[in-house]
C-alpha cells in the first residue's frame, strides 16, 4: 500500500482528522485500485506560523505526498488527483488548494513484512503501465529528431524509463510484475 503524508496549515479539520485520512486514502483505493484493508495514512496540522503556503491558496491548503511503486501509468495518475479533489470536498477545501505529490520508488527500495524486500513479496494487485508509444518522425520533425538524440530524449519512451529487469531475489520475477 502506498504511504501517505497529508499537510495542512492550523486545524481547521476540528475532530474530522480521522475521516479525512479515510477519504485520502480512499481516493488512493478507488483510482489505484490497491487494497482497503491497508491504510497508511498521517496527518500533520501546522501551527499557522509554522506552515508557509502559496500566497494564492487558501486557508484549507492541502499538501498530500504519496510514496508509491513506480510504474502507474499518467491516466491513472490523473485519475487519483481527479478523485482526491472530489473526495475532499466534504472538507470543504477548494479544489484549487489540494496539492498532490507523488514519490515513486523501486520495489527493491522498501522493506517490510519480516524485513523482506517488497519485490520479494506478492502483494494481490497490480499496477497499470503506460503502452509503449513510438513517435513518428516526419521530413518536417526530422531536424528536431537529431536535437532529440543529442538531449538524449528517446524517440520511444517507456512508462518506467529503463527496460524491465528481473528482480534481484527473484529473476523469473520482472520488476513490473511486482505490485505495490
Amino acid at each position: 500500500m502506498p504511504d501517505i503524508l497529508a499537510e495542512v496549515r492550523g486545524s481547521w479539520l476540528e475532530g474530522k482528522q480521522t475521516a479525512f485520512l479515510e477519504a485520502v486514502h480512499q481516493a488512493v483505493v478507488q483510482a489505484l485500485e490497491t487494497p482497503d484493508d491497508e491504510p497508511l495514512a498521517r496527518l500533520i496540522e501546522y501551527p499557522a506560523g509554522s506552515y508557509l503556503t502559496p500566497r494564492s491558496a487558501g486557508e484549507r491548503f492541502t499538501r498530500i505526498e504519496i510514496v508509491l511503486f513506480e510504474g502507474r501509468s499518467l491516466e491513472a495518475k490523473r485519475e487519483l488527483y481527479r478523485t482526491m479533489v472530489q473526495n475532499l470536498r466534504p472538507f470543504d477545501i477548494p479544489p484549487g488548494d489540494v496539492k498532490v505529490v507523488l514519490l515513486e520508488t523501486t520495489s527493491e527500495n522498501v522493506g517490510f513484512r519480516g524485513g523482506q524486500a517488497a519485490c520479494d513479496v506478492e502483494l494481490g494487485y497490480s499496477i497499470r503501465f503506460e503502452p509503449l508509444r513510438a513517435r513518428s518522425v516526419t521530413a518536417s520533425s526530422a531536424p528536431f529528431a537529431a536535437w532529440a538524440v543529442l538531449l538524449h530524449e528517446p524517440l520511444i519512451s517507456w512508462a518506467t524509463h529503463e527496460p524491465e529487469r528481473p528482480c534481484p531475489s527473484h529473476p523469473n520475477r520482472s520488476r513490473s510484475s511486482s505490485r505495490l
